[in-house]
């Protein structure tokens, strides 16, 4: 096939990965050339050098990384290696600037480029975000729906119109209530004229167990209808690499595919996953910042996917994680008291209430999930079909022992005969006998260990139950 064929594949490429704000380095350009046309990674490379050479695409350093561009359509950024945060600062300025035309009672909206200018300066008289560049970061924050230019030339916050509704247009809206309802106490409003952020325009969800069965049914059966295949096993919704049923994740960018077992999520991610925007290795972005920049800097929740910068975070990481990392986001979010919640409601209200008086634990297991029962003998039924230890069901029928006094092989023989061979191995490590264990709180499990979400989950309700049954015998 001709060059100019090749050099129009990876020019097409470079595009698409600069309008998803990722980096066009070698290792996207050329994924993203080998699974649209087929041309495999060293082809790609040997183009791509020759490209160069012949001046059609630019080679670019940054920060120790290389990247590609398009030299039809690239010019050298004039925004500074802060210009990440811009748009955050530019919000700041927009916000303070309206607050300050309220109280002088001032009926200008927006502000102008000047305006932003000086409230920056006065802010940070280093900041180098002025003239071309706060005029390119406006624009950028334009394009990205973040604000808006008005016919004035001032600037307004995308979504601060419902603060700018003026007292009549309220007035209005509560007259044409009935007389017999009340009014909110403040009104959403509708968007008119614009697009809402992008960043904005994500649909809330609660969860699968939130999600109604139809639409799980008609997302599945549009996956088996359209035919669409995972980009890791080649095989459908219908069958995945381990011969089971499992829907596809689906990038809302490039619209790459993948079941979650072939990247090897846990079941407790790979559900997240499946019921919010999902984002591919390739066109993940700074869940803050919506920036895909210092990639080095990056990192992702194992409870969520998203990612996060570690200076954009809240708080701030100092230091790279090791092991597993979980985001403030899913700590506040308490995702075991979430996990046991659940598994209460499958119970049943009534098999809820005696599991919580009596101490008998009817929490999900490696090997089992929570199966509702209504009487002692199907109860047993279900315990003598289900392919658990005699430790367990010892557990389960009088309830959790003393564990103030347990040696480290102990607490590792426990583990284990709860069917956590591999996590058991981590207590082990961690020499943590009986008295540490029953001072464990829930990051220490979740985190301090190194080991799986789901199992980790599991374990620290297992914790928790130790952890209640010595202070009862206390």
């Amino acid at each position: 096939m001709s060059i100019s064929k090749h050099k129009e594949w990876i020019l097409e490429t470079i595009d698409q990965l600069r309008q998803r704000k990722a980096r066009p380095d070698l290792d996207r350009i050329a994924h993203m050339v080998e699974r649209k046309y087929g041309l495999n990674h060293s082809s790609t490379q040997s183009i791509l050098d020759k490209l160069v050479e012949s001046r059609s695409v630019i080679k670019v350093d940054y920060k120790g990384n290389t990247s590609y561009r398009n030299a039809a359509k690239w010019k050298k950024s004039l925004v500074s290696a802060s210009a990440t945060n811009s748009g955050i600062r530019i919000a700041n300025a927009l916000l303070s600037l309206r607050k300050e035309a309220v109280k002088s009672g001032s009926e200008v909206k927006g502000a102008t480029a000047l305006e932003i200018e000086k409230w920056l300066v006065a802010k940070n008289p280093e900041t180098r975000l002025v003239k071309n560049r706060l005029q390119a970061a406006l624009q950028r924050e334009i394009n990205a729906n973040n604000i808006e230019q008005l016919p004035n030339g001032a600037y307004i916050l995308c979504n601060d119109e419902e603060s700018e509704t003026s007292s009549e247009e309220r007035e209005t809206n509560t007259s044409e209530k009935s007389a017999g309802e009340t009014p909110p106490l403040r009104s959403p409003g509708k968007r008119l004229g614009r697009p809402p952020s992008k960043r904005k325009k994500i649909k809330k969800t609660h969860g699968p167990d939130f999600e109604t069965p139809g639409s799980k049914r008609a997302r599945s059966l549009s996956q088996l209808e359209d035919g669409a295949k995972c980009d890791y096993c080649l095989l459908t919704a219908e069958c995945n690499s381990k011969g089971k049923p499992e829907g596809l994740l689906t990038c809302t960018d490039c619209n790459a595919k993948a079941h979650p077992s072939c990247m090897d999520y846990t079941e407790e991610l790979a559900q997240r996953a499946l019921n919010s925007p999902w984002q591919c290795i390739d066109c993940k972005t700074c869940y803050i910042c919506a920036d895909s920049e210092d990639p080095d800097c990056m990192l992702f929740c194992d409870s969520c996917d998203k990612g996060y910068h570690m200076n954009c975070h809240d708080p701030p990481v100092s230091e790279k994680p090791t092991g597993k990392w979980v985001c403030g986001k899913c700590q506040q979010e308490d995702v075991a008291w979430q996990f046991e919640a659940r598994s209460k409601t499958e119970m049943g209200p009534q098999e809820s209430q005696n599991a919580d008086t009596t101490g008998a634990s009817c929490l999900p297991t490696p090997s089992a999930s929570p199966v509702p029962f209504e009487t002692e003998e199907k109860e047993n039924k279900v315990k003598a079909n289900l392919p658990q230890s005699l430790a367990r069901l010892k557990i389960l029928q009088k309830g959790y022992p003393d564990a103030s006094e347990w040696t480290v092989a102990d607490v590792a023989n426990f583990f284990k005969e709860l069917g956590f061979e591999e996590q058991a191995q981590a207590f082990k490590d961690q020499e943590i006998d009986g008295k540490s264990l029953l001072l464990m709180k829930r990051l220490d499990v979740l985190t301090g260990l190194s080991i799986r979400l789901g199992p980790a989950l599991k374990i620290y309700q297992h914790v928790m139950k130790l952890q209640t049954a010595f202070q009862d015998n206390s």
